[in-house]
């Protein structure tokens, strides 16, 4: 393992008053082409307590030189070879000291948005959520959730701050490859010590160039309707699971008449 950043050099942060530390966290693996951005994007925050903590899954490419590049601005970083996304998610979670936690990727970015949006964090039985600018569609991501419509689609990680509290008593599923913090988001959903506030704000850029966008997690989807029952309640996971239907159903028309 190799680890770097301030707080290997004694160098660390704290909650002050009126200004909640948050931890950003970045998880990537040969990220050369885009990463610096990212980078640049949360240390030029103007927000002034930000934790920000990178975990590499070992690249083999530049990435590591452009870590070492900032580490005089970054709060901690670690390589090492990890099971998938999730797991490093998760060891993102065990390192951070924030109040709360936004997971950023290697190729999004954090807009100047983000920083006032901090400033309006502060209740911890609170999960914040925000919104994303999408950049393959060009649109806006997604609006103010309810149960039927987070059965139907999941909220964009990159906007939400998540009380750490909520995740270090419950970490991310790793049997999940893809879509694990959807079914950690319809869990925090539906439990009662929780809620969910939507702040009207676009605050992150997405790349649909990532692992979700790549990748089908089969068994979340064969999951999906029994954890939106369970946590959510049968209508809303009847009316996403209708919506598939419908969609399945559709998908050949669609195609016929776009040939």
């Amino acid at each position: 393992m190799f680890s770097g950043g301030l707080r290997t050099k004694g160098i660390t942060k704290q909650s002050q008053e009126n200004m909640s530390l948050i931890t950003v966290i970045t998880v990537v693996r040969n990220g050369e082409k885009t990463l610096e951005e990212t980078i640049l994007s949360v240390i030029n925050q103007t927000y002034a307590n930000v934790e920000y903590i990178i975990v590499d899954g070992a690249s083999n490419d530049g990435t590591l030189d452009i870590i070492k590049k900032y580490e005089d601005r970054i709060d901690y970083w670690i390589s090492e070879p990890d099971k998938g996304i999730y797991d490093a998610m998760n060891k993102g979670i065990d390192l951070s000291t924030g109040e709360w936690i936004l997971f950023l990727g290697g190729d999004d970015l954090l807009l100047k948005s983000f920083s006032p949006v901090c400033m309006k964090l502060c209740d911890k039985r609170k999960v914040y959520y925000a919104e994303a600018f999408y950049t393959e569609e060009n649109i806006v991501y997604n609006g103010q959730y309810n149960k039927f419509k987070l059965a139907n689609k999941n909220i964009c990680h990159q906007t939400i701050f998540y009380p750490r509290s909520c995740l270090i008593e419950k970490k991310f599923d790793i049997n999940y490859s893809v879509l694990a913090d959807y079914k950690r988001n319809i869990e925090l959903y539906g439990d009662k010590k929780y809620c969910f506030e939507f702040i009207k704000e676009v605050i992150s850029i997405f790349s649909q160039n990532g692992v979700s966008s790549k990748n089908i997690d089969v068994l979340f989807l064969r999951d999906k309707y029994f954890l939106s029952k369970k946590h959510l309640g049968l209508l809303p996971a009847l009316y996403a699971s209708t919506l598939l239907k419908i969609k399945n159903l559709l998908r050949p028309i669609y195609r016929f008449i776009s040939k």
